[in-house]
C-alpha cells in the first residue's frame, strides 16, 4: 500500500501442493488468503489451474485477476486453467507468458493461439475461447488485470497511444476474412512492423529504434559465457 504497487503471486499452478495444503489446513490456498484479507483488486494470481468453484467465486468477489499462461502450463504439464468459466463469472483474465525457462520464445502473439487451443482441448469444445476473446485477453484483459484499463489496453481518446502494427501480407494469413482470427491463429512476433508506446515510436519497419540490438545480443552472450563458461 505504501508503495502503491500491486501483488503478483503464483497460486494453484500444480496439483500436489494444493492437495497437501488442503490436507494440512482443511481449506484451499485461495480460501486461506481470503481469510487473512490478502485477496483484493490489486492482486494478480498467476496460473490458477487447480481452483475450486468456491475459489473462483472468491476471486471474482474480491476483484482479483488471473494471469493465464498456456505455453508454460503445457510445457510443464501443469494442467489447463478453467478460463471459460472464469470469463463467464466476470473474473479479470490477462494473457501471460511466464518465464523463459517455461516458455522460451515469450511470444505474446503466438501465445494467443496456444491460449485458445488449450481451452478448446480442456473443454473438448471448439467454441471455447473464440478468437475475439483471446485477442481481448492479450490487450484490454491484461490492462484490466493490472487496473490500468483507463490508460492502456485499447485505442481510445484519452488513453496512451500504445499501438502495434502487424504485417498480415503473408501467405499464412490469407485470406484475412476476420482480423481477430488472423491475429489469434496466424501471427507471431516476427510479423510486428511498428510499435508505438505512449506516442513514441519504438520499432519501425521491424527495427528497434531505441537501442542497438546487436550490442544487446553481444552483451548478453558475453554475460552467459562468463556465467556458465
Amino acid at each position: 500500500d505504501r508503495l502503491g504497487v500491486g501483488i503478483h503471486i503464483h497460486v494453484a499452478e500444480v496439483k500436489p501442493p494444493v492437495d497437501e495444503f488442503v490436507k494440512k489446513h482443511g481449506k484451499t490456498p485461495v480460501k486461506a488468503f481470503d481469510e487473512i484479507g490478502f485477496l483484493r483488486s490489486d492482486v494478480v494470481i498467476a496460473h490458477g489451474i487447480y481452483l475450486t468453484d468456491e475459489d473462483l467465486e472468491i476471486i471474482r468477489n474480491r476483484g482479483a485477476a488471473i494471469a493465464y499462461n498456456p505455453v508454460s502450463n503445457m510445457k510443464l504439464a501443469s494442467g489447463a486453467a478453467r478460463v471459460d468459466e472464469m470469463l463467464r463469472l466476470g473474473i479479470k483474465v490477462g494473457l501471460g507468458t511466464d518465464g523463459p525457462g517455461s516458455n522460451n520464445a515469450l511470444d505474446m502473439l503466438q501465445d494467443m493461439k496456444f491460449a485458445a487451443l488449450l481451452q478448446k482441448l480442456r473443454y473438448m469444445d471448439p467454441r471455447s475461447l473464440p478468437a475475439k476473446s483471446v485477442v481481448r485477453m492479450a490487450t484490454r484483459g491484461g490492462a484490466e488485470a493490472l487496473n490500468l484499463d483507463k490508460l492502456i489496453g485499447s485505442i481510445e481518446v484519452g488513453k496512451k497511444a500504445d499501438i502495434t502494427i502487424i504485417d498480415t501480407r503473408k501467405i499464412r494469413y490469407l485470406p484475412v476474412r476476420d482480423p481477430y482470427t488472423a491475429l489469434a491463429y496466424c501471427s507471431s512476433g516476427s510479423d510486428v512492423k511498428d510499435v508505438i508506446v505512449n506516442g513514441r515510436i519504438i520499432v519501425r519497419d521491424g527495427e528497434l529504434q531505441t537501442a542497438d540490438l546487436a550490442d544487446i545480443v553481444g552483451e548478453f552472450e558475453k554475460a552467459v559465457s562468463e556465467l556458465f563458461g
